[in-house]
Formats: C-alpha cells, sequence, structure tokens
C-alpha cells in the first residue's frame, strides 16, 4: 500500500493560512491521519480510516460538502510519524489531527505543539502522553495507568489471586503496561512471577509460554494489540497452558476473537464504553455496528468509534466559529465536558486526556458478556 492515500469525498474547497493562523471556510475541511496503512499493525489506520468515513457521510446528510480525509503511512514508527507531520504541515489546506500508539504520539506531541497543530489521540494509552501534550494532543481513550491498577486490584479482588505473569509487546505500549500493572499488583499484595516480552507483529509465542507457564502464576496479564493478543490466546489453548488470562482494553476486541478462535474462550479483559454499549444493547451503538458491518464486513474497533468522535468534536469546534488551529485547540480544550459521544460520557480533563470509565468482560461460546466486577 502507497505510504500516503488519500480518500476524497465530494468538491474540496480551499482552506486559506498556516500553521497556527490556518482558516477553514464554514463547512469545507481537510483531515490527516497520521496512522500505520501498512506494516505489521496496519488494521488500525484501517480502524481510523473506518471511523473517519462514517464520521464523514454523516456530516455531508447534515449538508457538509467539500471534504477530504488524508492518511499519512506511519507504519507505526515514531521517526515516520515526525516526518510525516512536517509533511502535513506544509500542506496549506489541512487541518493534521489524527493518530495513535503511544510510542507515536510522545513522539510527536512536542512537535505538534511547536507547530501548533490540534490532534487527537485515539488509541494510545501511555500516560507519559499526560506529561507531552503541551494543549495540542488531546485523548479520547483510557490510559494504561487507571487501566493496569483497575485490572490488578479486580483480579486479585474476584480471583483471589497472589502472584502474576505479564506477557507484552515490546514497544512504549506494553513496556508502559508491564510496569504499571506490576506496580499496582504488588501494592495490592501479589507478587509478579515472570515478564515476558514479544515484537511487535509477532505469530510465535511458544517460548514466552513455555516460560510462563514453568513460574506457576495464579494469572497472566496480556498487553497486547488485538490480532497479536489472539494468536498468542491461540497458541496458549494449543500448548494446554491452564493460566487464566486478563487482558487489556487493546486486546478486548472483536478481531481478538477472530484471530484466537477457541482459544480466547474463558479469557476475561477490560473493555472500552463503546464495546460494552454493543453488549447492552444501546441503540446509538448497535446502529453504528450495523452500519460498519455492512460497509466493511465486520464489527467495529473501539478506535474507529473514538475516531467517528473526534471527527464530529472538530466539526462542532468549527461550527461554533472555531475557524483557526489555535480556535479549534482552545475548542477542545474547555468545551469537551460530559461530552456524549459514540464512545460513551466523557471529558477531556485539564491537560487534555480522557476522564471517563472502563469494565469488565468474559469470553463465553466465543462471545463477549459483561462481567459485574
Amino acid at each position: 500500500m502507497k505510504k500516503k492515500s488519500l480518500l476524497i469525498i465530494g468538491l474540496v474547497m480551499m482552506l486559506v493560512g498556516v500553521g497556527a493562523n490556518l482558516t477553514l471556510a464554514a463547512g469545507t475541511w481537510k483531515l490527516c491521519g497520521i496512522v500505520p496503512m501498512s506494516g505489521p499493525v496496519a488494521q488500525f489506520g484501517e480502524y481510523w480510516l473506518h471511523g473517519a468515513t462514517l464520521a464523514v457521510e454523516d456530516l455531508k446528510k447534515a449538508g457538509w460538502t467539500g471534504v477530504e480525509i488524508m492518511t499519512e503511512d506511519n507504519q507505526l514508527d515514531p521517526k515516520l510519524s515526525i516526518v510525516g507531520v512536517r509533511r502535513v504541515n506544509m500542506m496549506k489546506d489541512v487541518l493534521m489531527f489524527g493518530t495513535t500508539g503511544s510510542g507515536v504520539v510522545l513522539a510527536i506531541a512536542p512537535l505538534v505543539a511547536e507547530l501548533e497543530i490540534p490532534v487527537i489521540n485515539v488509541g494510545a494509552t501511555s500516560p507519559k502522553i499526560r506529561g507531552e501534550s503541551k494543549g495540542w494532543t488531546f485523548s479520547n481513550t483510557p490510559f494504561m495507568d487507571l487501566e493496569a491498577k483497575q485490572a490488578a486490584i479486580a483480579v486479585i479482588r474476584n480471583l483471589k489471586v497472589k502472584t502474576a505473569a505479564v506477557l507484552y509487546v515490546n514497544n512504549e505500549f506494553g513496556l508502559g503496561g508491564r510496569e504499571m500493572f506490576s506496580k499496582a499488583f504488588k501494592e495490592a499484595g501479589g507478587d509478579i512471577v515472570a515478564a515476558e516480552s514479544y515484537e511487535l507483529g509477532a505469530t510465535d509465542f511458544r517460548t514466552q509460554w513455555t516460560k510462563i507457564k514453568a513460574a506457576k502464576p495464579d494469572v497472566v496479564y496480556l498487553v497486547s494489540h488485538d490480532i497479536e493478543g489472539g494468536r498468542a490466546l491461540k497458541q496458549k489453548t494449543e500448548m494446554a497452558v491452564p493460566i487464566q488470562v486478563i487482558g487489556c482494553v487493546t486486546t478486548s476486541t472483536q478481531s481478538m476473537l477472530k484471530a484466537a478462535g477457541s482459544g480466547s474462550e474463558g479469557y476475561i479483559g477490560m473493555m472500552s464504553q463503546q464495546d460494552i454499549g454493543l453488549m447492552a444493547g444501546d441503540p446509538k451503538i448497535v446502529a453504528y455496528n450495523n452500519r460498519h458491518i455492512a460497509k466493511y464486513g465486520d464489527s467495529f474497533h473501539y478506535q474507529s468509534i473514538n475516531t467517528y468522535d473526534s471527527v464530529m468534536m472538530l466539526a462542532d469546534a468549527i461550527k461554533s466559529g472555531a475557524v483557526t488551529r489555535s480556535a479549534v485547540r482552545d475548542y477542545l480544550a474547555t468545551k469537551i465536558k460530559n461530552y456524549n459521544g459514540l464512545s460513551g460520557i466523557y471529558s477531556f480533563g485539564k491537560d487534555g486526556q480522557y476522564e471517563g470509565n472502563m469494565g469488565f468482560c468474559i469470553v463465553k461460546n466465543g462471545k463477549f458478556t459483561a462481567l459485574k466486577w
């Protein structure tokens, strides 16, 4: 796939200005996602594009024409992301706003602050982002410190476990998850007996499961991307490793179920508000999911809905009269309080980061079921 792709919808009208003074004419805007459209986790670029496309379709129905969506392929590589941000900033008709991946967000946050471009992170979970956002990077996804602490306390309280192992992807997201879960688990009275890493895009987890099995933990905390997590669960079942797995929000998705097959049975994980809403039959979430299946052949990923919400936030900002990059930034910083989006009800805190809730799920008969912990 080419490193840069365009989805053009409608008739594109010229935006004027550059940098912080970029001005958008009412109802005309150009969006760019710095996302992986190729490489080992190209699915995350697809999730972003799916959500943005469905949002644009709804905006067109409401009379918003002349919209162009861009994706700058970063392969989830921080260095390529910096190159992409600089390239996008030179394009006078772009309001760049979308990205995911902890290493990516941490790499570009200082640069987008310098260039004064508002960005919404739809999937990165490293709490280090709080200290790097500098008022220009916003996140509508929960961070790993809150998630890991909630998971650690819950498994000790509900499963009565005393020891745990961590299986994690070797990147900023995985390292952070391992560190924060280990800290929270120990503070709650437990002990970490093993920690095994794997490389991004891995397909073979047999060595890691062999070492974890030998350590005899009561539970395994899985910090993985969705498809990799599914592969790991599938191989765990094939190897008959009899240990309960607890996963993070990023793992607890329909794409994980597909990759894991029967290996997902009994999996317990943290779950996003939108997936909980789907299980509960929330009409808005169900309608979005049906649209997603009809258009893309599969259920949504939570980052798709986060992207949908982020597009709508920016649309609301422009409708309010925020027609420069700095004005859009100010709108996001001050107006997103108890926002009632497809992702649930949440706010941007004083640092521009997500404030909301999460829940738990368990896989029964190949399907996610809400778990009241």
